[in-house]
This record gives structure tokens, C-alpha cells and sequence, in this order.
């Protein structure tokens, strides 16, 4: 940019010397970003406006329904590692719903602390009769909550997690969605999280139902709803999964749970601090989710990251033959970027160009079109006079290619990773 401004910048043409300042511009803005948003100043920011956005969606689903044996919901936990302030909070938030109709059913494991199995089997039980049942299990883990299942007298049920607490509404909104889906079998809800005072700082906005999603991490989070009977078909938690026997169930669960009667319900429904949950950090957490995901996909399975999995698909036998389609108009420097790499670092080599050229008139986007046909002879050019209209011009390369897969990719990537094309073939 300094060049460019003393104009000592060497190009052939301004046109050049321009789009060369212009792409410098833009990668110290990404630059400047990228250290703004690790900053305290923005963080602040962030809660605030999520503050603001939560004092106008958060806690405000205000219709509840009849008492309905079906729509009873059982929350199942397990005191085993809880502090007495975590169960407390667990309770006042359960007893805050608008919805009353819910139960808890509490697991009190031998390894529960003293004084949390105290409150449990007294104050409880004293105070919440209407709604608490106490289970007195002696298996530890995964097994406290099953047998916690086994109590269950709802028509859903859910494992309630007590590092953080359910928002007042989510009873009545869960309740509410399944009402409204009768073939709902699965639920899962968006969540927040809490600074170190306790206020709400960021909300955490899921996508809809996504199976190769959930087996690279487990995205659905911490409060998963179940029909019970459905719950009770797949055996509930698997304990040799250990601190991944909720994720392992969701795997397990996707397997056999039709994906159209997997619904996320797009209310925050859950709210814990960052870094709470005990299970996700546990230190063989790692190795039992990535167990968990190699036993649902039948393919081995390599963390990366802690909670992240990679399940490393093999590539067909006979590769198939894939289609890139590119739209451009001009702009040889990106293009040139895209095209070379492409050509240079893909693993994957069965596979052909189809560039769609939407009106490009500078020379050097022809000199670079008739190198890449030198290099890459399955390549084609699908000429495209028309006004720009992307959704046209993609179906004009796809309408030309040869391939059974088709891949539609911008003009401006960067192949990095030789693997790329090798995973989206085996997926």
C-alpha cells in the first residue's frame, strides 16, 4: 500500500498496480479484525449486544399447554461430581418454569459428596414432592442414569446437565414443539453462555439437523430431549463410552431416528458458564468420542483439536469423475491463484475444469486460460455474454460438465490441504 501511494509500486498498469493495493487493503482489514475480535474491548461489546438481543428473545415463550401424560417431561440427573450450589441452582431453575408440567429425577450415586446427598434424600425430596423423585442408584456414571430412565414417567425425556440451568421457558417450549411435531422423536435447543460474574455473555446459535456434523463434534450441545420410549429402545448411555456416553448416544441415536424427526427448536432453552462442562474436558474425552464416532461410522477416526473428529472416509474404488466449475469475469491474478494451486496440490486427479467465462475482455485472462488448458487439458471454457447473474452462470458450467459429482467453486480460493477433493468424493 506504501508502494502504491509513492507510487513506487512496479506493474504494467495502473489497472494492475490497483487490483494489487486493493488485495493488500483487504487482507490488513482481515488482519486488524482478526486481533479486534480476540480483544477484551470486543468481547465487552459482544455480550452487550447479545444482552440487548436476549432482553427481547430469551425467556419470553409465554404459551403453555394442557397437562398431557405424552408431553410430561422427566429430566433425569446424576449428582455424582456436583457441587451443593450447582443442584440447588438446578432446582430453582426447575421451579421457576412457567410450565409446571415436568419431573426430576435425581441419580445419588455412592460417590456423591456428602453434603449434596444430604440435600437430596431431605430438602428435596421436602420441598419439591410434586416434582422430585430421588433414586438412590449404586452404579456410578452412565449407569446412575439409566436406572434414573427406569423411573421416568414422562412421555420425553431428557438428561439435564447441572453445570448450568434451564431458562424459565424452556419446559413450556419444548413441550410446545413436540405438540406441534407429532413425529418429533429428537430435540435439541440453542444455548448461552456466562461471563465469570454469572451475566449473559454469548449465545450459541445451532444449525438444523446435520449428521456429518455431529460426527466431526458433538454440536447439539447439552440439553438433547427424547421421546422416552425412543430413549428406552436405544438403551439410553452406553458407560463404556465414559465422559462421551451422551455423545455416543446421539451417534447411535442418528442411526436409527429417521433425520426428519430430528428437529432443533431455535430457542435458548440452557445457560452455562464457558468451560463448565465436565465431561467435554475430562482427559479422555478425546479418545472415547473418537471411539464413539468410529463406532457409529464403521471408519477410523482421528481427533483433532480435543473435541474434534476427523472420521477418515476412503475414497471409492473406481474414482468418479468430478466436475469443477468455475464463474469468472477477469480478474486473471485470482483466478491464476485458484487455477494453479488447484492443478499443483490436489491429490485427487480425476477431474476436469469447467471455467464459465461471464464477458472477461482483458488479455491476460486468455493467455491464462490457455495455460491452464496446457496444464490441465481436461479443461473447458463455457463462454457466457449475458448480464451477470450467478445463479445462471453456474448452471451453464454444470450444464456443460461431464462428471458425476459436480463441485462449484469462487474464483478466489486457494487450494492448501492436498487432501480436499480425496474427503468431499469419500463423503
Amino acid at each position: 500500500l506504501h508502494a502504491f501511494a509513492t507510487g513506487q509500486f512496479a506493474a504494467p498498469s495502473l489497472g494492475k498496480r490497483w487490483r494489487a493495493a486493493g488485495a493488500a487493503a483487504r487482507d490488513l482489514r482481515g488482519i486488524h479484525a482478526s486481533l479486534l475480535e480476540g480483544s477484551g474491548a470486543r468481547q465487552i461489546e459482544h455480550a452487550q449486544r447479545y444482552r440487548q438481543f436476549r432482553s427481547h428473545f430469551v425467556e419470553d415463550f409465554s404459551r403453555v399447554l394442557p397437562l398431557r401424560a405424552d408431553l410430561h417431561l422427566s429430566f433425569l440427573s446424576s449428582l455424582e461430581g456436583v457441587s451443593l450450589p450447582e443442584a440447588v441452582a438446578a432446582l430453582e431453575a426447575l421451579e421457576r418454569q412457567t410450565d409446571a408440567d415436568w419431573q426430576w429425577i435425581v441419580a445419588v450415586p455412592p460417590a456423591t459428596a456428602p453434603d449434596v446427598a444430604e440435600w437430596a434424600r431431605t430438602q428435596l425430596a421436602t420441598e419439591s414432592s410434586a416434582h422430585g423423585v430421588v433414586v438412590t442408584v449404586a452404579a456410578p456414571g452412565a449407569e446412575a442414569l439409566n436406572q434414573a430412565l427406569g423411573a421416568a414417567q414422562g412421555g420425553l425425556a431428557a438428561y439435564l446437565p447441572l453445570h448450568g440451568q434451564i431458562t424459565r421457558d424452556a419446559v413450556a417450549a419444548i413441550r410446545d414443539a413436540f405438540a406441534s411435531h407429532a413425529d418429533c422423536a429428537l430435540l435439541y435447543t440453542d444455548e448461552e453462555r456466562r461471563d465469570a460474574q454469572g451475566l449473559p455473555s454469548a449465545g450459541i446459535f445451532k444449525p438444523a439437523w446435520n449428521r456429518h456434523l455431529l460426527q466431526a463434534h458433538d454440536y447439539v450441545g447439552d440439553l438433547v430431549v427424547f421421546r422416552t420410549a425412543s430413549l428406552r429402545a436405544l438403551g439410553g448411555l452406553s458407560p463404556a463410552f465414559g465422559p462421551a456416553a451422551r455423545y455416543e448416544l446421539l451417534l447411535r441415536a442418528a442411526k436409527t431416528i429417521p433425520g426428519t424427526a430430528i428437529r432443533h427448536l431455535p430457542r435458548i432453552a440452557f445457560s452455562s458458564r464457558a468451560g463448565r462442562n465436565p465431561d467435554r474436558h475430562a482427559p479422555d474425552y478425546a479418545d472415547a468420542a473418537a471411539r464413539a464416532v468410529s463406532a457409529a461410522t464403521g471408519v477410523p477416526v482421528e481427533p483433532v483439536g480435543g473435541a474434534m473428529m476427523r472420521p477418515l472416509y476412503a475414497p471409492p474404488a473406481a474414482p468418479p469423475l468430478v466436475s469443477l466449475v468455475i464463474p469468472t469475469r477477469d480478474r486473471a491474478d485470482l483466478m491464476g491463484v485458484a487455477l494453479r494451486s488447484l492443478i499443483a496440490l490436489t491429490a485427487y486427479r480425476t477431474y476436469e475444469i469447467v471455467i464459465v467465462d461471464n464477458g472477461s475482455v482483458e488479455p491476460e485472462t486468455f493467455a491464462l486460460f490457455d495455460e491452464i488448458k496446457a496444464l490441465w487439458p481436461a479443461t473447458l471454457i463455457v463462454r457466457d455474454d449475458g448480464a451477470f447473474n450467478y445463479p445462471r452462470i453456474c448452471n451453464a458450467g454444470v450444464a456443460a460438465s461431464s462428471g458425476a459429482l459436480i463441485c462449484l467453486l469462487n474464483n478466489d480460493i486457494e487450494v492448501i490441504e492436498t487432501g480436499w477433493l480425496d474427503e468431499m468424493v469419500a463423503l
